[in-house]
């Protein structure tokens, strides 16, 4: 199996530096005892007699495997230059995710997503005000962390062959879908608005294990969720803000039906939406709906942009909230054709379908949106985090089909998600200064390409109003605030092209920052991860991007560990520092460690006949540090901390 982008080999560190750090049993993990989560036994918990009973609860039901407790660790401490090493509680193994989706404000304010890198899955990490929460799936294993009390979280693992196959009920289509087939506007910028209005019914569900807040973090969850799944599926330049609401004054009935139109037409909601100007609207509830985990309308319109999600379903694998969202974009289930499947509908658009196929490891997918028939979740089929795209790859197989299939039809739902997502977005202009990068995430020296800040004014009258300033900066690590650039031209620019910094060519990949300030002194910032290539011999062009969660050959450890490139352990280091420094250095090569302004305070000489720089930082401070490592094509930056 190959993937679409393939790093240059000066660059093999970072694309396989979990299986790298596999080797080294004191290395990324050691010096963090669990990872990024800390086990915790119940009896030091102080959970309340209502809290274990529900903890019991819980564990008696078919679908739940077990339960365990823990406190999240510092994201900006622990992850190491956009890894994240961690365990998963009551587990002994080692875990590594590659953030590629990460926006970080500070330790209360927060979103992580990424794929493993060591094993089939990914993680996501939500932290707010409020609490944190996380999604984990590792191999057939899936998990959901939500908090409890005094930053303390319980983690459920899923035993997933037993899940109920409730599925959602979209209701009430709109002739206007059928516009958004034809032509693939994929460049316009879209931050879509969501309201999520929190029912006393859906409060009470997470209330019993000792947090009023644990349906706001299901909800970030949810959210978070669906921008990793924009991604996946190269829904570019599009992504979900939410904001949420307790409502105690909804009844609510049995009836899924009555109970969403009776959202949509309710005075009191309407007001809300309108004074949180939400494009869309999704309610949590209870489950007390038979049968289905969700119900929306067919999008896009404004009057059908509505939802009902369950919140139970918020907490199991099965990606209802990104389910039921999709829907108000205009995106439908799989045909009846692509069987076996349950009231799959015929479908109102001809390239708005799921996808359920058989990838290219013999395991049975489904995209978000693709239902079953009769109880046949067993492991491996669950709901791929993808929209159908037959331009994006699944452990070698195209996640749907374009028109030119003959057979199939086109089932192409990401499509229909970018064509409709300006339209939707454009419903309640924002009242929020809100930013975001454009343009691709792989950049050829010497092409020109730029890069846009574009900026979502808020309406007139509120906070962020122009005239706008820029800083741009960069950073290895998406969890830092970033190095400014020297050229103060960037100030008032709201482009930013690489070939002006040619020094950045020397990392395979890197984070480029943005902060846009309004005349007020309003704030908004955006992140967006940049690959960089030696083109046109490093790279393929972009086409069949493949999301598989299995290594492609081209990232298989070579027999000789040293070639791979540089590693520090143990990391945080107390004082001594081993350093891993690859072959072909050259001779009269030093290790430079320097402070965050790039401040060299310690030097090394590199032996070449030594793989391992042993080195004495005893008499450095306590703090955050980066090393400057070199190779064959100049030198590469890794941040450490030093403790004492």
């Amino acid at each position: 199996m190959k993937r679409a982008f393939i790093s240059p080999p000066r660059s093999w560190f970072l694309t396989i530096l979990a299986s790298l750090f596999s080797f080294f049993g004191s290395g990324f993990l050691a010096a963090q005892g669990n990872g990024f989560f800390q086990t915790l036994s119940m009896e030091t918990l102080n959970l309340t007699s209502t809290q274990i009973q529900r903890v019991q609860e819980l564990d008696a039901l078919d679908y739940v495997k077990e339960t365990t407790f823990a406190q999240f660790g510092n994201l900006e401490q622990e992850e190491q230059d956009g890894f994240l090493g961690f365990k998963i509680p009551g587990d002994t193994t080692n875990y590594i995710s590659k953030g590629t989706l990460v926006n970080y404000e500070s330790e209360t304010n927060y979103t992580w997503s990424g794929n493993l890198t060591n094993q089939n899955g990914f993680l996501i990490l939500v932290s707010r005000p409020e609490g944190k929460g996380a999604y984990v799936q590792a191999g057939n294993r899936f998990f959901t962390s939500i908090p409890i009390n005094d930053g303390k979280n319980i983690f459920i693992e899923y035993q997933s062959s037993e899940y109920e196959v409730n599925d959602c009920s979209p209701y009430e289509g709109t002739n206007e879908t059928l516009n958004y087939c034809e032509e693939d506007n994929n460049t316009c910028p879209a931050n879509i608005a969501v309201l999520v209005i929190v029912t006393q019914e859906a409060q009470n569900f997470f209330i019993s294990l000792g947090n009023p807040f644990a349906a706001v973090i299901a909800a970030e969850l949810g959210v978070a969720s669906t921008n990793f799944a924009f991604q996946n599926s190269q829904v570019t330049n599009k992504q979900i803000t939410r904001t949420w609401e307790f409502v105690d004054w909804f009844t609510l009935t049995n009836d899924p039906i009555h109970d969403l139109d009776t959202l949509a037409s309710s005075p009191g909601i309407q007001q809300l939406r309108a004074d949180r100007r939400a494009d869309l609207v999704v309610m949590l509830t209870d489950d007390r709906y038979a049968g289905i985990a969700g119900i929306a309308n067919f999008g896009p319109c404004f009057d059908c942009a509505f939802s009902i999600v369950e919140a139970p379903s918020m907490i199991m694998p099965r990606w209802t909230l990104a389910h039921e969202l999709a829907h108000n974009f205009g995106a439908d289930h799989n045909r009846s054709a692509n069987v076996p499947c349950n009231n799959c509908e015929a479908g109102i658009d001809p390239c708005a379908h799921a996808w359920r196929f058989i990838d290219g490891i013999g395991a049975e997918r489904r995209t978000i949106l693709a239902r079953l028939f009769g109880n046949q979740q067993a492991a491996g089929l669950e709901r791929i985090l993808h929209y159908s795209n037959p331009n994006v790859q699944f452990n070698g197989t195209p996640t749907g089909t374009d028109e030119n299939d003959m057979v199939n039809g086109e089932n192409d739902n990401s499509k229909k998600i970018r064509n409709t997502g300006c339209l939707i977005s454009n419903y309640y202009p924002t009242q929020e200064l809100t930013t975001m990068i454009t343009g691709l995430d792989h950049v050829c020296q010497g092409d020109g390409y730029v890069l846009n800040a574009v900026v979502f004014e808020p309406v007139a009258g509120f906070p962020g109003q122009p005239p706008y300033s820029y800083e741009w900066r960069w950073s290895l690590s998406p969890a830092t605030s970033g190095f400014p650039f020297s050229d103060p031209s960037l100030a008032g620019d709201p482009t930013f092209s690489v070939d002006n910094f040619p020094f950045l060519f020397q990392f395979s990949q890197f984070w480029l920052i943005v902060r846009v300030t309004a005349a007020d002194g309003t704030v908004a910032v955006a992140n967006k991860l940049i690959h960089t290539f030696d083109c046109p011999q490093q790279m393929k062009m972009p086409g069949a991007q493949d999301h598989s969660y299995e290594l492609a050959e081209d990232d298989k450890l070579p027999s000789s560990i040293p070639a791979l490139g540089p590693a520090l352990f143990p990391n945080p280091a107390s004082g001594r520092l081993q350093i891993m420094v690859p072959r072909g250095c050259g001779e009269n090569a030093e290790v430079i460690v320097c402070d965050l302004q790039g401040t060299p305070l310690k030097k090394f000489a590199v032996d070449a006949s030594q793989p391992i720089l042993e080195t004495d930082l005893s008499e450095l401070p306590a703090g955050m540090y980066l090393c400057k490592i070199p190779n064959e094509n100049g030198f590469y930056l890794q941040k450490f901390i030093l403790v004492k």
